[in-house]
């Protein structure tokens, strides 16, 4: 993961989704929970992903993650359960360089599957261009991209005034 990289998760709409409580102290276990509950079968994305993104080569010899894209880049990452069921869809946008096609396509296979996506601070939001442009705008790759000495001073300012 690069600072200029914004990062989203795609969780199928439910109760399940709508009840998670996060907290800045639990990112890591938010980024690692089990939303999808074994609902939705990989191959109900497969070829349109593999179609649109080439597989990453290092994912081509594992059987329980794809990842999708260019890593430096965009990219998609969907972790399996038993080589079928989708366990997490992880989703990283360049925001050196806007690809409009890309957020495009990400935002029509989250309304295929009827998820919210969900931002590094734990925000839920409805698969917009709107929704997904306010998240982007107050993001901490978005501030960097936007002004990377600004940000790294901003950054060692809260990392002083935290200690």
């Amino acid at each position: 993961m690069a600072i200029y990289q914004y990062n989203l998760l795609l969780a199928p709409k439910g109760p399940e989704v709508l009840s998670y409580e996060f907290s800045k102290d639990q990112e890591y276990e938010f980024w690692d929970h089990d939303f999808w509950k074994a609902s939705h079968e990989y191959s109900e994305v497969m070829l349109e992903l593999e179609s649109y993104l080439p597989l990453i080569e290092w994912s081509k010899n594992t059987t329980d993650l794809r990842s999708l894209g260019d890593d430096d880049k965009n990219d998609v990452s969907i972790s399996l359960i038993n080589d079928t069921f989708i366990e997490h869809f992880h989703v990283r946008i360049d925001l050196r360089e806007i690809d409009q096609e890309f957020i495009d396509f990400i935002i029509k296979i989250a309304l295929k599957l009827d998820c919210y996506l969900i931002d590094r601070k734990g925000s839920f939001f409805s698969p917009t261009i709107e929704e997904l442009k306010e998240s982007i705008s107050q993001s901490d790759a978005f501030k960097f991209v936007s002004g990377p000495k600004r940000f790294l001073g901003d950054f060692g300012s809260e990392h002083n005034s935290s200690n």
